[in-house]
């Protein structure tokens, strides 16, 4: 299975205009391709996908890198040529929020009531 990426760029200036902040890491980025692109890959390939097109636009001076204190991890924010760039790339829109997703937030809430009341049952047989 073939799994490139048509348009790479496309995808990575619409999932950083989607992100919407000032700074962001790659991470969140593969996070957007993945959730609200579909993008063809698992979550490992993507992160590896978003880093190397996050490489590529800095060298190409469109986003700035800084360290993040702490962590093993760059902040990335986008400069203005950035801005001037979008305009030449066509951008992809954005799905909603798959069922999948939603499906997923009401087994985290589901988890949360078990772990409540085996909590509440070690308290009363402790």
């Amino acid at each position: 299975m073939n799994s490139r990426v048509t348009n790479p760029e496309s995808y990575i200036f619409s999932a950083i205009i989607l992100i919407g902040k000032d700074n962001f890491t790659s991470n969140e980025v593969a996070k957007i391709l993945i959730e609200r692109f579909s993008l063809p890959k698992n979550y490992l390939k993507a992160k590896a996908f978003a880093y190397n097109q996050i490489q590529s636009l800095v060298r190409k001076g469109l986003l700035n890198k800084v360290r993040k204190t702490g962590v093993y991890q760059y902040l990335y924010s986008v400069t203005s040529e950035f801005n001037i760039a979008t305009e030449c790339v066509e951008l992809i829109e954005a799905t909603p929020k798959s069922s999948c997703q939603l499906v997923s937030s009401a087994t985290n809430h589901e988890h949360r009531n078990v772990n409540i009341q085996i909590k509440s049952l070690i308290e009363k047989y402790s």
